[in-house]
């Protein structure tokens, strides 16, 4: 009887919350099937407005068509045939100035080879020779990071900007400062952090005022940096219940909220398909998804990389991309709630217990693999419900 009265009170309150509008609605607007790429030919994709840009490192079929290694840009129209100029390497970023940021450096994964260099230019139909920016990558920092995965870059680096080198051996974070089109040297060098892994796959985002978002796939959580002098120290940690460890990570702020995305860790699977997002300013100490994308394949390449790229959609709403190399670019729209949806209509309320129901209505204090209901208590006698997936 007692489970009886569980699976009906679960029943209830996910009925009650969904009588109403929940928020995010998560809706996909397009998908282009990548399986004919292979993906370890092609591991990283980058974001620019609607498309993908996908950096091969060698030459593939789509379609019974033979493409040489390049960069090719991914929309709802399918792959563009025209490549734009890459093909050593298959790590591929982006600055805020809107430029290419292409691995120029001799596979699999480190710099340090003969003129390591990224090749910068404006994605086009055609790029000649002299709408490429080469930026080569001395001294010390040759020996950083990896060159087939990459953060992202700051400012133009076509003009003045900076880019981060980190992860593989690395014992540090290197800074690859670029004025007037061209690495300056003498600003460029390796900066220290207490308390970070450098090892492994690690990406680094710029998310404003000189700080950075640093997520190692491995770890469920983000970091975030600010500068210390010449180096770093970590201003905030981000515990993120439900993160995959597949590379990729997004990092938007909406009507003055910040929102992290990242791949998801569903049925104990850590390389799926699907993703999490986050609200980072909701207070926890370890943040649960405010919604979560079912998975629909559970290892869909063997390089570990689900990328995703955000940005602001209007003043609600939130435009996302993904690249699942070997399997698909997908593109996105995440409405955020209004300030009298279900999701924020009890944000200034004192809460007074959390509770966690499975499918079959067993109770918990902590969340379940799959699919949960999340019944919110709150000091004035109310409740609300939300369905999570972890």
């Amino acid at each position: 009887m007692k489970k009886f009265l569980l699976v009906a009170a679960v029943a209830a309150f996910t009925c009650a919350a969904y009588a109403q509008e929940v928020y995010p609605k998560v809706t996909k607007n397009w998908e282009v099937d990548m399986a004919q790429v292979t993906s370890a030919d092609a591991r990283q994709g980058v974001a620019i407005g609607d498309a993908m840009y996908v950096s091969t490192k060698a030459e593939m079929t789509v379609d019974g068509v033979t493409m040489p290694a390049g960069v090719y840009k991914v929309d709802k129209n399918g792959i563009n045939t025209n490549p734009m100029p890459a093909g050593r390497n298959t790590g591929i970023s982006k600055d805020q100035a809107g430029n290419l940021v292409v691995a120029y450096s001799q596979f699999p994964n480190t710099w340090s080879v003969e003129d390591p260099a990224f090749l910068v230019y404006a994605p086009a139909e055609s790029v000649a020779d002299d709408d490429i920016t080469k930026l080569y990558i001395n001294g010390d920092l040759a020996a950083m990071g990896r060159d087939d995965y990459l953060g992202l870059a700051e400012g133009d680096l076509k003009g003045d900007g900076k880019m981060w080198l980190v992860g593989a051996t690395s014992t540090g974070i290197g800074i690859m400062n670029v004025m007037d089109g061209e690495t300056s040297d003498d600003d460029s060098y390796v900066a220290l952090c207490d308390g970070v892994n450098y090892g492994n796959v690690v990406c680094v985002y710029p998310v404003g005022n000189d700080e950075l978002m640093y997520v190692n796939r491995s770890e469920g959580k983000v970091t975030f940096l600010e500068p210390d002098g010449d180096n770093y120290v970590i201003k905030e940690t981000a515990a993120l219940n439900g993160k995959g460890a597949a590379n990729g990570a997004a990092y938007v702020v909406v009507n003055d909220t910040r929102y992290v995305i990242t791949p998801s860790k569903q049925d104990g699977n850590n390389y799926p398909d699907g993703f999490c997002v986050y609200n980072i300013d909701d207070e926890a100490d370890a943040h649960d998804p405010i919604y979560t994308e079912p998975y629909t394949k559970a290892q869909p390449n063997g390089v570990q990389a689900n990328w995703i790229y955000a940005e602001p959609l209007g003043n609600n709403a939130i435009k996302m991309m993904q690249y699942i190399p070997g399997f698909k670019v997908m593109n996105w729209t995440i409405e955020l709630a209004p300030a009298t949806a279900v999701s924020d209509v009890n944000a200034d309320k004192a809460v007074s217990s959390v509770k966690y129901y499975n499918v079959a209505g067993i109770e918990s204090n902590e969340a379940f693999d799959g699919i949960n209901v999340v019944v919110t208590s709150y000091v004035d006698g109310t409740t609300s419900a939300r369905k999570v997936v972890k």
